[in-house]
Parts: C-alpha cells; sequence; structure tokens
C-alpha cells in the first residue's frame, strides 16, 4: 500500500511538473547542446538554493540544490515541500558567449534516450542571488528537431531577451559548501 501511494505522489509530482513546464512554454528538445565531456562546473552555483516563481498561482518556495555529479556535470534536486522530489543531471554548453545548462530529469521509469533536454539560462545578480531563466519553446515552432537546427536556432537567439522567460529568483540558503 506504502509503495502504491509513493508511486501516485512521485506521478502527481511529475505531472505538476509537466504542466507547469508546458504552461511556461519552455522548449524541450530530444537532444542537449553538446556533449557532458566539453561541461564545465561554475562553482558559484553549488549548494542549496530557496526559490519563489512569479505570480500568485506559483508562489510555492522551493529548494533546488546543485552539487557536482562529476567534474563535468552537475546533479539538481528541487524539492517543493510536500510533493516528492524531483532529480536531474545537467551539463554546460558554452555559446557564442552565454552558458546554457542542459537540464535532463533522472527519471528511473523512462529510458535516458527517451528523457527530454531543456535549457536554461543562469544569472547570479548577487553571490546569494540567482535567476534562473528557462529557453521559450517560439523559436523552434516549424524547425527540423535535429541537433544541427536545434543548436543553429540557440546560436541566432541565444543574445535575444525575448528568447527566455523568467523561471525563478533563488537566495542562497547557508553557506557555499
Amino acid at each position: 500500500m506504502r509503495s502504491c501511494l509513493t508511486s501516485k505522489r512521485r506521478l502527481m509530482a511529475l505531472v505538476l511538473i509537466s504542466v507547469v513546464l508546458s504552461l511556461w512554454g519552455c522548449y524541450e528538445s530530444r537532444f542537449p547542446l553538446g556533449s557532458p565531456e566539453t561541461g564545465t562546473l561554475d562553482t558559484a552555483l553549488l549548494g542549496t538554493w530557496r526559490c519563489v516563481q512569479g505570480g500568485e498561482e506559483q508562489n510555492k518556495p522551493f529548494l533546488i540544490t546543485a552539487m557536482p555529479f562529476d567534474e563535468k556535470q552537475y546533479y539538481v534536486g528541487m524539492d517543493t515541500e510536500g510533493e516528492k522530489a524531483v532529480h536531474y543531471r545537467a551539463f554546460s554548453a558554452a555559446i557564442k558567449g552565454t552558458t546554457l545548462l542542459n537540464l535532463q530529469e533522472l527519471d528511473p521509469q523512462s529510458a535516458t534516450s527517451e528523457r527530454k533536454w531543456i535549457f536554461i539560462r543562469y544569472t547570479l545578480l548577487k553571490p546569494t542571488i540567482l535567476q534562473v531563466e528557462l529557453v521559450k519553446d517560439d523559436a523552434f515552432k516549424g524547425i527540423d528537431p535535429s541537433p544541427s537546427a536545434v543548436r543553429e536556432v540557440v546560436e541566432k537567439k541565444i543574445a535575444s531577451q525575448e528568447f527566455y522567460q523568467d523561471f525563478c529568483l533563488c537566495t542562497r540558503v547557508g553557506e557555499k559548501k
């Protein structure tokens, strides 16, 4: 009985995250922008962040924890009170002077090749203030979803503020580890 409830909670959390991401209109790709081997870790991101989203319907605070998975990738956990934590892997891609993170959910229920990627731009407004933005899906409508076509769109649009939408604003929790 307990595992059934756990499965239902996990399913509800996944559905909620999927709905939120689809409502946000973020782009989901079948491929990342590059490979983990070219990723680098930004130590300023490491640690736990208390985050909020804009809008009254999305104002429930949540925690994001970023830590090294290995020397090229991050482990990222999102934890909202009363909900099942969601786990991701992430690695950076440097494109035309901007760093984007490739983020993929670590979902044991689906094959790695079936899991979608989302692209995130982050900005440290201060050492303790983090802004997270999602790449919108608008620029990708009607294009071939191949890795080269997706990368081409990103290269063309990466400097445009209209390419991104706010996701959350975060403050560092405690000391950086």
